[in-house]
């Protein structure tokens, strides 16, 4: 593409999605959990995720750090051949539901799965969660890299898409590593109320670098009562 101090957006050259809207991309992704589980309704079992997130994306218009930037940096996404959509950028992640209902019902840990990854509503939006950490991740090494004074929108436009690529794999294996944590799903859940357990328990269930303290739950009958709802 030649470069231009006038750079123009047509239909034509357009070649990014940003809007998760945009298509199908339930039925898109391939990775990570996606089981219906003991149940019927999928939908409660498991959420597919972006792995670099559209709010995160978004955020780019109140990171950027001067117009200039923006409006460069907003024309070489318009034309970088990225989309938000595409499977490397997503993964099936278990929702709360998974563990409290599924596991809580099944007295056989082999069906107490997945193990390895975290649960899709713990510290994903939080203020100092998952997405906020993508945010300054992006705001790092895609935005602040570029400058608009060298209007090379087709290079640029192929680093960004390089670094978007970059950071799918960056936080896939983070959000991997993370369902690992100490102590281990399968010694954390059965001993969340333990008090040995009370500040380690939420780690492997937790997106977030550094999970927020987490409450282990009602117990007994009031358990036993929203156990029933739930179903």
């Amino acid at each position: 593409m030649a470069e231009s101090e006038h750079f123009t957006k047509t239909a034509e050259n357009h070649a990014s999605n940003l809007d998760k809207q945009k298509s199908d991309y339930a039925s898109a992704c391939n990775t990570g959990y996606i089981d219906k589980g003991p149940f019927e309704d999928k939908r409660h079992r498991f959420e597919v995720h972006h792995i670099l997130c559209e709010h995160s994306i978004e955020n780019r218009f109140v990171d950027y750090k001067d117009e200039p930037t923006r409006d460069y940096v907003e024309d070489c996404l318009w034309i970088t051949d990225w989309d938000i959509n595409n499977v490397n950028n997503l993964i099936g992640l278990p929702t709360n539901r998974r563990f409290r209902v599924d596991w809580a019902s099944a007295s056989d840990e082999s069906r107490w799965t997945p193990i390895d990854l975290p649960s899709h509503q713990v510290d994903h939006n939080t203020s100092d969660g998952y997405t906020n950490e993508v945010s300054l991740w992006l705001q790092k090494n895609v935005w602040d890299t570029l400058s608009a004074a060298k209007k090379q929108h087709a290079i640029d436009a192929a680093k960004i898409k390089r670094q978007l690529q970059k950071g799918e794999k960056h936080f896939r294996e983070e959000l991997e590593e993370r369902g690992k944590r100490e102590p281990g799903k399968l010694v954390a859940w059965p001993n969340r109320r333990n008090a040995e357990y009370a500040k380690v328990w939420y780690h492997p269930f937790s997106m977030g670098k550094m999970p927020r303290h987490r409450s282990p739950g009602a117990t007994g009958k009031v358990a036993t009562r929203l156990l029933a709802q739930l179903r």
